[in-house]
């Protein structure tokens, strides 16, 4: 039988756990969050309303350039506040401050 080193054991353990982490500085409420491009399934979901979400949230004087990731952060969190169940992302931009920014549309399950 081979015997894995302490090293190895140890980097296989942390990869399994952080495979179903959040991603990282996604609240609790954004994390239950679903996001695609498509329509949600007819019928199943109402509509919230649009919002967007950007990195970096404001225009700084450095013009520090934002992240994909950084701003779906940011958009799974606001839907989150919202208690939005599905979020459909409509588009992303870089806009002239150098944010990436991500309009969207939020929706909630209906209720029977």
């Amino acid at each position: 039988m081979t015997k894995l080193s302490p090293v190895l054991l140890s980097l296989l353990l942390c990869l399994g756990a952080c495979a179903h982490a959040p991603q990282s500085g996604v609240t609790e409420a954004g994390a239950g969050v679903e996001v695609g491009r498509g329509d949600p399934q007819p019928g199943s979901m109402t509509e919230l309303g649009a919002f967007e979400a950007a990195d970096p949230p404001v225009c700084g004087n450095d013009r520090t350039a934002g992240t994909e990731e950084r701003a779906m952060v940011a958009l799974r969190n606001r839907a989150g506040q919202v208690r939005a169940d599905y979020v459909q992302v409509m588009r992303t931009d870089t806009d002239s401050c150098n944010r990436v920014v991500i309009r969207a549309m939020a929706f909630k399950r209906a209720v029977d």
